[in-house]
């Protein structure tokens, strides 16, 4: 009984997040960032996306303005979608490997609870724009990878950036994160957060520590 009492203290004992398969990876790419999320987490509502990319462990979003984000990132590109209201697109990777695998320089990890993995979840599957009859909109091949753009909900400007969309799925997340401009903000903000997991080792290469 002693013994019983013993393994039973600690299972309890055990953080409910240690797997660093939970773990949300945010991933930088130049001036934009992506949410990266395991296969298994996917919302019912975002199941549809097997049907469009191949069934692999993870899944990278990524948010931006429809003209900047599916062609060469110039400057003038830059300009007219900070200061003209444009439509949006959704950048979707179906990653064959763990990001921690693949060569980002930048990455963050966070292990959101239940509650907050079903909020980003179903939010995510929101930004996504949505035909008469349920179905979603493509726009053409991604930029590396098996991914592809989706049409999106939402008009980017100066005051909502992809970085800006990126805190709102964060906190969506249960990230304390301020609304930023640049993709380094973002990142800083990240790390200067308390770890949430253990999510310092994951496939053999050692992420940013949160501290």
């Amino acid at each position: 009984m002693k013994f019983l009492l013993a393994i039973a203290v600690l299972i309890l004992a055990v953080p409910a997040h240690a797997d660093p398969g939970e773990s949300l990876l945010v991933v930088r790419h130049r001036w934009h960032t992506g949410l990266v999320i395991p296969a298994d987490k996917l919302d019912p509502h975002l199941r549809f996306l097997r049907d469009h990319l191949p069934d692999t462990g993870y899944y990278e979003f990524g948010w931006g303005d429809a003209d900047f984000y599916q062609h060469n990132n110039s400057i003038p590109r830059l300009l007219k979608a900070l200061f003209w209201p444009t439509d949006s697109v959704l950048h979707v990777v179906a990653l064959e490997r763990h990001p921690a695998q693949l060569p980002h320089k930048d990455l963050a990890a966070l292990c959101p609870e239940p509650d907050h993995w079903h909020r980003l979840t179903r939010a995510l599957a929101a930004d996504f724009q949505r035909n008469a009859d349920g179905t979603v909109r493509t726009v053409g091949p991604g930029l590396y990878g098996a991914s592809l753009f989706f049409q999106a909900e939402g008009t980017f400007w100066l005051g909502r950036t992809c970085n800006r969309w990126s805190s709102e799925r964060l906190r969506q997340a249960g990230a304390p994160i301020r609304g930023v401009l640049t993709a380094g903000g973002l990142m800083r903000q990240l790390k200067a957060l308390p770890a949430t997991c253990n999510a310092g080792h994951l496939n053999g290469r050692r992420l940013p520590e949160n501290n």
